[in-house]
């Protein structure tokens, strides 16, 4: 993967901002800076960005949620709190329930 798109997913910003971050040697890789916003990362590498480590998820991640009443089993729903307020990971938002469970029902999902 790219370090700026890399960047980018973890900060939550444009790639064009990443690539400035980058720039301004605010990111190191295995403890050097690197300007390239176009390095290659590789999953072995180090990443760190104004000193805090950025960690690479490598492959698909699953989460188990014993679902409460009050929420929706569902990525978004405009009515009601979904299952992925529970979720303290980096993007979030980009996850995808495997089920659908309605508001009143409490199970595993």
């Amino acid at each position: 993967m790219r370090l700026d798109k890399f960047i980018a997913q973890q900060l939550g910003v444009s790639r064009a901002i990443a690539g400035r971050e980058i720039r301004s040697s605010r990111v190191l890789v295995d403890g050097e800076i690197v300007k390239d916003a176009s390095f290659k990362l590789q999953p072995e590498h180090d990443v760190e960005y104004d000193g805090n480590t950025l960690t690479q998820q490598n492959g698909p991640r699953y989460f188990m949620l014993n679902k409460p009443q009050g929420y929706v089993c569902s990525t978004d729903d405009p009515d009601h709190p979904t299952v992925l307020y529970f979720l303290d990971v980096p993007v979030a938002h980009k996850l995808h329930a495997a089920g659908r469970l309605d508001i009143d029902t409490t199970a595993w999902c």
